[in-house]
């Protein structure tokens, strides 16, 4: 047994660098190293050191919020395994077919030998969900702030923006409505559960019955959600994460 395991170690030792280098070639493709030079030479120092600071932050808040979406599959999962596995998911987004949405959870699942489907879930709660949410509360907020903060008060924009503030206010009410309905498929998950595996037993065909069963297998991921305390916690780290 001591043999595989070196192997599986020097394997993992050489693979990560070549994974790497591989990636941050992707990162660079198309780029012109000495135009980014000169770009960076003229860049505001103050503006570069910010966004710098500002890209570390952002993923450790991303780590910290998905941490909170898996205590209720595995508490008090480590920060840095949390953190490792979403920089890796994120420089493998660069890869195509969005590889790293599912590499992210895949790599943790193994890793702490976490349940890859609810933990996979996780990932669409936060990304499918919250993100999008927040974007559309953000938006909306934006537009029913007092015109003379925005300026949007000037020129044409002036004849469009009641039309844009009726439409925000209504973009906030389903914001908040299905945060609501998240929050209560979380709590009621197990009901939700039951029901989804009564459905697969009287389903007919070879997809139908394993594809109900696959998104009962999900709810777990909702489980975070589920109280009061914990919604209004992974609310505030999105609105957090997008401010940064």
């Amino acid at each position: 047994m001591d043999g595989p395991l070196k192997l599986t170690r020097v394997l993992g030792w050489i693979g990560g660098p070549v994974i790497a280098v591989i990636l941050i070639w992707f990162s660079f493709r198309g780029v012109r190293i000495e135009e980014l030079l000169q770009q960076i030479r003229h860049a505001n120092p103050l503006l570069l050191g910010l966004s710098l600071c500002a890209a570390p932050l952002h993923l450790i808040l991303r780590s910290w919020r998905w941490r909170c979406l898996l205590s209720p599959i595995r508490p008090r999962v480590p920060m840095s395994e949390s953190f490792s596995a979403t920089s890796i998911g994120y420089l493998a987004g660069l890869l195509p077919g969005r590889v790293g949405e599912v590499l992210r959870p895949a790599l943790l699942s193994r890793r702490l030998r976490l349940p890859f489907a609810p933990t996979l879930a996780t990932v669409g709660v936060e990304r499918v969900i919250l993100d999008l949410l927040t974007v559309l509360f953000l938006g909306a907020v934006a537009l029913l702030l007092p015109s003379r903060l925005t300026g949007l008060d000037a020129g044409e924009a002036s004849a469009w923006l009641p039309r844009f503030q009726r439409l925000a206010t209504i973009v906030l009410g389903l914001a908040i409505l299905a945060l609501f309905v998240v929050h209560l498929a979380g709590r009621h998950r197990e009901m939700i559960g039951e029901r989804l595996h009564r459905a697969a037993e009287s389903a007919h065909g070879r997809v139908i019955p394993p594809t109900i069963r696959w998104l009962a297998s999900l709810l777990p991921g909702f489980a975070a959600l589920s109280t009061w305390h914990g919604l209004a916690l992974v609310v505030g780290q999105s609105l957090l994460i997008w401010l940064v």
